[in-house]
């Protein structure tokens, strides 16, 4: 099991990444998020997360990474400590052809690469490695919108699937509502993450706090819903549990 030390650590080299300002950067979003909630199925029901996310803008594409900290008790045995994370490289086909590349509502595609690990289960930790395409999407009162079209396998399966993942962030602050609605979905295919295709839904509703102090979207409360169908794969295995969140935004 990961020590707390490992877990500080992953959180400072994190931290001292999103705050590097390099000028390789066109644009920089990070943010830190506490989250409560009680309803799992494996190991203890209630679980404290604090996640690090970041994303940025470069000259021939973006970056996006999030690490997620689980905190959990367990029976005897005390505190818990876990770590999950996800990082993603997309290159931009209108950055480097230099051409606008804008079809309706799709503003841009790229190809994407993208790597999942976390550090259980202990003696075979989760490892996956993704490829693909992805669509960009311009659409009134989206900060973004995208879709990835991804291969997917899994170190230890023998077999290989694909992702499909729908993101987005949706602002009302347009229509004069402090209300931000952002979150994802993936859905992977039999043989990916297990034998049963499986889905993760976890949509957020927000309320910007900031905005009442002069930094919009710096400080938001809200609730998270999360849905997972055929849950690691395993057929029929669903959760499904409402989280409070809280995000800084720097």
């Amino acid at each position: 099991m990961i020590t707390i030390n490992k877990i500080n650590l992953c959180l400072a080299l994190c931290l001292s990444l999103t705050s590097l300002q390099s000028l390789a950067f066109d644009w920089t979003s990070s943010n830190v998020q506490y989250l409560h909630g009680s309803g799992y199925l494996l190991g203890s029901k209630d679980r404290d997360i604090i996640t690090v996310e970041h994303s940025d803008g470069w000259k021939y594409g973006q970056n996006f990474f999030f690490v997620d900290t689980i905190y959990h008790e367990e029976n005897l045995n005390g505190f818990q400590f876990e770590a999950y994370g996800e990082i993603y490289s997309y290159l931009s086909a209108s950055k480097i052809t230099g051409l606008p590349i804008k079809y309706g509502p799709i503003k841009d595609i790229g190809l994407t690469l993208g790597f999942n690990g976390g550090t259980q289960p202990t003696q075979t930790p989760f490892r996956a490695y993704l490829a693909g395409a992805s669509l960009q999407f311009d659409l009134p009162l989206f900060k973004y919108l995208q879709l990835d079209f991804l291969a997917y396998k899994n170190e230890y399966l023998n077999t290989a699937s694909f992702q499909l993942t729908p993101s987005w962030e949706l602002s009302l602050d347009n229509l004069g509502l402090p209300i931000v609605f952002r979150g994802f979905m993936d859905y992977v295919s039999a043989g990916g993450a297990g034998p049963a295709w499986t889905v993760l839904f976890q949509p957020q509703i927000l309320l910007d706090v900031g905005r009442y102090y002069g930094h919009k979207q710096q400080l938001m409360l809200g609730m998270e819903y999360q849905y997972w169908h055929n849950k690691f794969g395993l057929m029929n295995f669903d959760e499904s549990l409402p989280q409070s969140v809280v995000i800084f935004r720097f």
